[in-house]
């Protein structure tokens, strides 16, 4: 017993000398960039609705085109519908689609990143293109998975909710693209540690040389109790089995089985494909800078 009152006032002792010892720090944050450039609100005059076949209502445009000012704004992509009644004697949508585009200089800013539905009633096709940080965002995948959405409505020629459908699919590959950035920014970024103390040498306060001193105590005094304790146990033997602990036909164990109660998941992130081509879920891109996704109804 006074054995272990003895090494009850050391361990306590060691305690308060660790609390002691230990140096006071301070850790800092440093404040993380966007992942996307701050740029000016989309001014509210912006039009991103076209109808020349007079088929929305005024109220459904303005709808269709608040939604497309929300998203162009979220990820700075201009967010186009286009509705025309004839292909106007074009054999392909997709070159249809690239001159109504560029001819009427849409895209966001200065970089032109946009993304275009257009939809021709009478021939009754539609096709979606995407152009500069457009094809980025929204992959071969992602435009086909909007283009299914679109399609289920406007086969019943419900081009309202058909765009709404559409735009609820593209709002949500644009919130998975803004997420997948930010997980990104969070891996590779580091925040520095910075010391409450001036970080030279040279100062007689030096966080370095406290923490130096700290290791090196501790060591010394862990390894003092750990001889201290090793010279007291020199009863123990060793032995194959535990039966000394257990009293003759005290135990028996009827029947045994395994009970997984934790379980241990793990998510690794997979960066969106920046080359540009068609594998790894990246965007096809031909020679005009465009990529597309069309089809019938």
């Amino acid at each position: 017993m006074k054995h272990l009152n003895s090494l009850k006032y050391i361990l306590i002792l060691f305690s308060c000398w660790l609390m002691l010892l230990a140096p006071t720090t301070a850790i800092h944050g440093q404040e993380t960039s966007s992942p996307l450039p701050i740029e000016e609100p989309i001014p509210s005059t912006t039009t991103y609705v076209f109808d020349q076949t007079n088929t929305l209502s005024q109220e459904e445009r303005n709808d269709l085109n608040q939604r497309c000012r929300n998203i162009a704004n979220k990820i700075q992509v201009g967010i186009y519908i286009e509705l025309v009644n004839t292909m106007d004697g074009e054999e392909k949508i997709e070159r249809l689609n690239e001159r109504i585009y560029l001819d009427n200089h849409r895209g966001f800013a200065t970089t032109q990143s946009g993304l275009q539905l257009l939809v021709a009633k009478h021939e009754r096709r539609y096709d979606i293109l995407a152009y500069e940080k457009g094809n980025e965002i929204y992959t071969d995948y992602g435009k086909d998975q909007a283009g299914e959405k679109l399609v289920d409505q406007l086969k019943d020629n419900q081009y309202y909710l058909g765009f709404l459908s559409y735009l609820n699919q593209i709002e949500y590959e644009t919130d998975y693209y803004l997420q997948s950035l930010h997980s990104s920014s969070d891996l590779e970024d580091q925040s520095p540690i910075a010391f409450d103390r001036n970080n030279d040498p040279s100062n007689e306060n030096n966080p370095s040389r406290d923490i130096l001193i700290y290791f090196i105590g501790s060591f010394l005094a862990s390894f003092g109790i750990t001889m201290f304790l090793r010279s007291r146990m020199n009863t123990t033997k060793k032995a194959n089995n535990a039966n000394s602990y257990i009293r003759e036909e005290g135990f028996q164990l009827a029947s045994a089985q395994d009970y997984y109660i934790m379980t241990t998941t793990t998510k690794t992130y997979s960066p969106i494909n920046k080359n540009n081509n068609s594998s790894g879920g990246g965007s096809s891109v031909n020679s005009s800078g465009f990529s597309h996704s069309s089809g019938s109804f």
